[in-house]
């Protein structure tokens, strides 16, 4: 039998169907998209790592012209969702758990104008103690319990294993294979040592989008650039209790994920906006 002969891929150069769109500078990615009468979402995030949220004065970005829909915690009355543990909100409502959790959000009708009126949003904060050393967060008795209701939230995974002697963990997962004791024991030399390594962060080239439509028939369009498409569908048909029907997702090329794109992250926020 000649060489691959009956090999369709492999050990044959498969040409990628998306290639010459992307090359050509003719791929549409979410960033791409700009439907008629399109408004731009920006949201306030918090600076404090651990704090307790005292007000919120939307008065002077809502006197701006070209601001069309702003909202906060309290007008978020819709379940906590998450990847392993439904621990997330779409706003913080009282407290913000680290740098960047989202406070406010802004529909204008442009990005400069939403922008701007990120900026004329007053918020007060009380700062609360913080945690910021992994291990000592991961303690059975840690200085800062980073969620105290954590026990009781519901748990998205089920291979997700909530720690009931360490507050600050949200999934201890276990992998057992072998006799590992029997393995040192029998082993020609063993090391120990302690090993760490430098933070690390998703570095896709396009940011992450998403746009949401209301539909005439009370349904929802939205496109996102997502690696889960169907993680974030069922999250968004659970939080705002919308039929699977009534929901349509579009997912365009994505430009880089690296992981970074899988769990539901600003959708919610959007889809509330709209």
């Amino acid at each position: 039998m000649a060489k691959n002969e009956q090999l369709s891929v492999i050990g044959n150069s498969a040409i990628r169907i998306d290639a010459l769109e992307k090359v050509t500078g003719k791929a549409v990615f979410c960033t791409d998209i700009d439907l008629p009468g399109m408004l731009h979402a920006k949201v306030l995030r918090s600076p404090h790592p651990h704090a307790k949220i005292v007000s919120i004065d939307t008065s002077k970005a809502e006197q701006l012209t070209g601001v069309r829909c702003i909202i906060t915690g309290k007008d978020v009355h819709h379940p906590q969702w998450g990847f392993l543990i439904w621990d997330q909100s779409i706003l913080a409502n009282d407290i913000v758990r680290c740098v960047g959790d989202p406070v406010a959000a802004v529909a204008a009708d442009s990005e400069d104008i939403a922008e701007k009126a990120i900026e004329l949003i007053e918020v007060k904060y009380e700062q609360l103690p913080a945690i910021f050393d992994a291990e000592e967060s991961m303690s059975t008795n840690p200085r800062v319990v980073v969620h105290p209701e954590l026990s009781s939230y519901k748990v998205g995974m089920q291979f997700a294993k909530l720690d009931p002697d360490r507050p600050n963990v949200c999934n201890h997962f276990k992998i057992r294979k072998g006799d590992v004791e029997k393995s040192f024991r029998e082993a020609d030399l063993v090391m120990e040592n302690r090993f760490s390594t430098v933070k690390i962060n998703h570095c896709n080239a396009e940011p992450p989008v998403t746009i949401a439509q209301p539909d005439p028939d009370g349904g929802l369009t939205v496109w996102v650039g997502k690696s889960l498409l169907w993680h974030t569908k069922r999250d968004l048909e659970r939080i705002f209790d919308i039929q699977s029907d009534k929901l349509r997702m579009i997912q365009p090329y994505v430009g880089g994920s690296f992981g970074g794109k899988g769990a539901t992250r600003e959708e919610p926020i959007v889809v509330l906006l709209s």
